[in-house]
């Protein structure tokens, strides 16, 4: 597992704030992008506005070619008119793969036993990284998760950067 933060003196580069707008901009930003080869894939995109500063938190799942398994990464954006931090939490699964979505789906398939549909109908509307999916075996989306709740319920801004100008776009 590994923590990040970068800090950034030039105004972030979102469409806005509005979430479909970010999701949007995120998942066509992940569609188009190969960085040496990786395969990146948007799990979800928020906006979080009960934190200090508007936080852009986005989560992804990242494979590299010849790893094993995926790394899951979560980051926290807080962003001003001017400036902009992120919050950069990453875990990998390692050799062991697979873990989360088996576990998930036996828990899913459990809750559903008295559905009359079919096992094809049934798992389309299944999500492995769903979270409510999280668990207390830890897997890596679970950990990241985690960590980002709390950094955001944990994160303390001075007084001086607050009444900065906010990003408005």
């Amino acid at each position: 597992m590994g923590l990040a933060v970068q800090w950034k003196p030039s105004p972030p580069d979102f469409p806005s704030l509005g979430e479909d707008e970010l999701r949007q901009a995120y998942q066509a930003y992940t569609a188009e992008s190969s960085i040496d080869g990786q395969q990146i894939r948007a799990l979800s995109v928020t906006v979080r506005r009960d934190t200090p500063l508007p936080a852009v938190c986005t989560l992804t799942q990242v494979r590299s070619p010849g790893d094993h398994g995926y790394a899951y990464v979560g980051v926290i954006t807080l962003v001003l008119a001017e400036c902009w931090w992120a919050i950069k939490v990453q875990s990998s699964e390692g050799n062991v793969t697979g873990m989360r979505e088996a576990v998930a789906l036996d828990r899913f398939l459990q809750e559903h036993t008295d559905s009359e549909q079919s096992m094809e109908e049934l798992t389309s509307k299944f999500d492995p990284y769903d979270e409510q999916w999280d668990s207390e075996l830890l897997d890596s989306l679970t950990v990241v998760r985690r960590s980002m709740y709390r950094v955001l319920t944990s994160l303390e801004v001075v007084p001086a950067v607050r009444q900065a100008a906010p990003f408005l776009q």
